[in-house]
């Protein structure tokens, strides 16, 4: 909460009303204090799935704090008359090599810099096209695989780039929307290439993006690209597009603003007659493979579906992901619809068409269970269904914190859910600049709600039931707020409330679902 970190606004808003309750009863004459601690290095719950690459990572953000100096600095704490404290091993060296926020600038005095006239980018790609031009086509992709695993490396905490596996895919290596954005953000740099903000996950490992690099720098691409290499007309395709702020998410805004959320889910729909759809796998542009988020020998493996609520993608299921690192295969797939460009299914059951061909190419026969967070557990216990009357049953539906749309629960809680999604629709890719969006994602939702996602019947696997602990905001209300599957299943609740179950409680949220999956014999 005192500095600010990419994915961390649930801890910031809790760490900055502790701060606040301590100044408060300060204010007051009673006793408070609060520490805001940085890392420490004893591992915990929250961080015993980081690996080494990770933890170094995140040791960028500080130095970690060993428990006989976090016992001082406690001790030191407690006699110093001050509502907040932050408790931290500072490498005051270290900003000295680079821009010191103005934040510790009163800790730290910055180099001196000389003026820096913006180009070192261009100057970085220009030198790049200078060498690959000497180079042959295989020796391209080459040159350019050292370039990806160089930043890789960088973006990850590794110590060099040889550590940086050139086939293994960029989500089982670690990586989120803020960290893909990150490596995006680098390699626009150093090639001049203006790349979506989607290319670690449509070139899913440094092999593959060095070779889509290639292609794009030295004109070769299947689109082709317009003027020679590095030209001002030379760009990524499809190019990414600013962030919208167009018509429908203003209106969005307000209506959930307002309350009227129904009503403007009803025009959304309508809107959605207007794009272009497809009934049948075949019309479709492409069967979408599930992205790998992790690997494992343990069968089943997981598919996890996204929710066709806000702005989701397999990016969300990433951290969950990490829980199942080393002990299973756990994959995601995206809604189809909701990124910019992309038809949109014409109903439910070419969702559900469409989804039942990427799974059955992508497991191949092997034994899978599949999931999904929300309103992504609705279409993976729909799509299972389905796989079974074709006769490919998984082994299992887990169902996470999942609601459906006719429940009397939800039309209460439903609200809340699209309020925090509201605050949170910019997040899955940071602040990237650009948008794979579009208002594309308003009327894919639009029309998933409005189709028939009630659970057509039994299935034959299993069903488990992960149960958030916390609500979403205040409950007032004299019945329980927590979802209740109508079909057979088991129940397990977890710490979390419907959004943090998978986000800051991800680790536990792992375990229990692993352990379930065991059990299945």
């Amino acid at each position: 909460g005192t500095f600010g970190g990419p994915g961390q606004g649930n801890y910031a808003a809790a760490n900055h009303f502790l701060d606040a309750l301590a100044q408060h009863r300060r204010a007051r004459g009673l006793a408070g204090q609060s520490l805001a601690w940085g890392m420490w290095a004893q591992r915990s719950t929250m961080t015993e799935h980081l690996d080494d690459a990770s933890v170094r990572r995140v040791g960028r953000l500080g130095r970690a704090l060993s428990a006989e100096q976090g016992l001082a600095l406690f001790d030191t704490a407690t006699g110093v008359d001050e509502a907040v404290l932050v408790p931290i091993d500072l490498d005051t060296s270290a900003p000295r090599s680079g821009a010191v926020p103005a934040l510790l600038r009163g800790l730290v005095r910055p180099r001196s810099r000389r003026a820096m006239d913006g180009t070192a980018g261009d100057k970085d790609a220009a030198g790049l096209l200078r060498q690959l031009a000497a180079l042959t086509g295989a020796q391209r992709t080459e040159h350019l695989l050292g370039v990806v695993r160089h930043h890789v490396a960088l973006v990850l905490g590794h110590g060099s780039p040889q550590e940086v596996d050139p086939e293994r895919p960029f989500m089982e290596s670690g990586f989120d929307s803020l960290t893909s954005v990150e490596l995006r953000n680098r390699l626009t740099a150093a090639t001049g290439l203006r790349l979506p903000a989607t290319v670690v996950f449509d070139h899913p490992s440094p092999q593959v993006l060095a070779e889509y690099l290639a292609a794009e720098l030295t004109g070769d691409a299947a689109a082709g690209t317009q003027g020679a290499p590095g030209s001002p007309g030379a760009s990524a395709a499809p190019a990414a597009r600013k962030r919208s702020e167009g018509t429908l998410n203003t209106l969005f805004e307000q209506a959930v603003a307002e309350g009227r959320i129904d009503d403007f889910i009803n025009v959304l729909d309508s809107a959605a007659n207007f794009r272009r759809t497809f009934s049948d796998p075949s019309e479709a542009d492409r069967v979408p493979s599930p992205v790998r988020l992790c690997r494992g020998d343990e069968t089943p493996s997981l598919i996890l579906l996204s929710a066709f609520i806000g702005k989701a993608g397999p990016y969300d299921y990433s951290g969950l992901a990490a829980g199942f690192r080393g002990k299973r295969d756990v994959s995601a797939l995206f809604q189809p619809g909701f990124l910019a460009g992309d038809p949109l299914p014409a109903d439910l059951m070419a969702a559900t068409k469409l989804h039942a061909e990427s799974i059955a190419r992508y497991v191949d026969g092997k034994p899978f269970a599949l999931g999904g967070v929300s309103s992504g557990g609705t279409v993976a216990f729909y799509v299972a269904h389905y796989l079974e009357s074709i006769g490919l049953p998984p082994a299992a539906v887990v169902l996470l914190d999942t609601y459906t749309r006719n429940d009397a629960i939800y039309r209460h809680f439903g609200p809340k859910i699209l309020h925090s999604v509201v605050e949170d629709q910019t997040s899955a890719f940071g602040d990237s600049g650009d948008d794979i969006w579009g208002e594309e994602w308003l009327t894919a939702m639009g029309r998933y709600c409005k189709m028939n996602w009630m659970p057509p019947g039994e299935i034959s696997g299993r069903t488990l039931m992960v149960r958030a602990s916390d609500p979403v905001g205040e409950w007032t209300e004299d019945y329980d707020w927590r979802t209740d599957w109508e079909l057979p299943h088991d129940t397990i609740d977890v710490p979390g409330n419907h959004w943090t179950i998978t986000r800051d409680h991800s680790a536990t949220t792992a375990a229990a679902i692993d352990e379930w999956l065991r059990g299945l014999g």
